[in-house]
């Protein structure tokens, strides 16, 4: 089985990060394209239920699983880094693409969800972002940055999701 692609999608609170990758999973499984969904939490910490599968979970197993009639769900008690869950869920799963969201400071290409705080921020790394996606019917605000790194073919401007797609399977299909 050959490697995945591995996009990330980045952005501003409420820009459209989520809707987005929804999106994209939809055009994927409409493309017999597998896909595999990876969400950074940020700083909040899973809260435990009184299920079975958290109970196992607190009482110190170390991982657990529930199987459903329509799904598998695996908990583990400790944090992983990004690369070992992809490469393990993509061992179960066979999974062709993956798509990660947030964890900003990954180098795998971006996708940047346009939001007018953009142009405000100082700390986005635009050498890793290779689509700007926006597409709200709203005015472009210009940005020195993101202008050179579009002019250079570098970034890609897109407004369209199909378009976003048909990009990505172009890059899934080329490696």
């Amino acid at each position: 089985m050959s490697a995945p692609y591995i996009i990330q999608v980045v952005g501003y609170s409420k820009s459209g990060k989520t809707t987005l990758i929804e999106e994209l999973v939809k055009q994927f499984q409409m493309r017999e394209i597998s896909s595999f969904t990876l969400k950074s939490a940020r700083t909040h910490s899973y809260e435990y239920s009184m299920k079975d599968s958290d109970r196992f979970l607190t009482s110190g197993a170390q991982a657990s699983a529930v199987i459903f009639d329509n799904l598998t769900q695996i908990s583990l008690s400790e944090k992983l880094d990004v690369d070992s869950i992809i490469d393990e869920v993509v061992k179960l799963s066979g999974c062709n693409i993956v798509i990660i969201e947030g964890f900003k400071e990954l180098t795998y290409p971006k996708i940047l969800v346009w939001s007018e705080d953009i142009p405000k921020s100082s700390e986005l790394d635009y050498t890793t972002i290779r689509y700007l996606y926006y597409p709200k019917e709203q005015e472009f605000i210009q940005h020195k940055s993101l202008e050179e790194m579009i002019k250079q073919d570098k970034m890609i401007l897109i407004k369209d999701i199909e378009e976003l797609v048909s990009k990505i399977i172009n890059e899934l299909e080329s490696r």
